[in-house]
């Protein structure tokens, strides 16, 4: 092959790359006017429908931010207050709790000096009145059973002088 063979393939093969490279601008381009047109079609849908929903959102802000100060300064007020009321409770009730337990403790120690107190007493009564009182019982029933003895020989022996006599020995004994 000689030169003007292989130039010529060369020009042909170059020419031919130079109409694909067209044909494929020329395809971007189409695309490109497309989505541009599509663009172009969004932008402006954006424009009427959006815009106005983000103005008036905008509005309503800058309407609203004195509204909304207020109520943030109002909050801030409530939350201070509360805090401030809670901490006043909790004061209250510990000092009602160790109130109460003060006086649980003082009703304890009453209540355990008075059952000391009342077993005391018990003692003492029962050393000093119903021990005597059960030796006096003793003294009268030995005493009422000695009548009782008495009296019945005595009737026996008004009865019987000789069997009276027997009885008591029989006692004696």
């Amino acid at each position: 092959m000689n030169e003007s063979t292989l130039l010529m393939i060369f020009i042909g093969v170059s020419s031919l790359a130079i109409v694909i490279q067209a044909v494929i601008l020329a395809g971007m381009y189409a695309a490109t006017k497309k989505t541009s047109a599509q663009i172009e079609k969004l932008a402006e849908e954006v424009r009427t429908k959006a815009l106005p929903a983000v103005e008036s959102v905008q509005m309503m802000i800058v309407d609203n931010k004195g509204k909304v100060e207020e109520i943030i300064d109002n909050l801030t007020v409530v939350t201070t207050t509360a805090r401030s009321q809670l901490v006043r409770i909790d004061a209250t009730l510990n000092d009602v709790l160790d109130r109460t337990r003060l006086q649980v403790m003082r009703a304890d120690e009453l209540a355990t000096s008075t059952m000391d107190r009342i077993e005391e007493t018990t003692e003492i009564v029962q050393h000093t009145i119903i021990s005597p009182v059960r030796r006096i019982n003793g003294v009268l029933s030995a005493l009422s059973t000695g009548m009782g003895m008495f009296v019945a020989g005595r009737r026996a022996q008004k009865a019987s002088p000789k069997a009276g006599a027997g009885q008591q020995e029989d006692m004696f004994i």
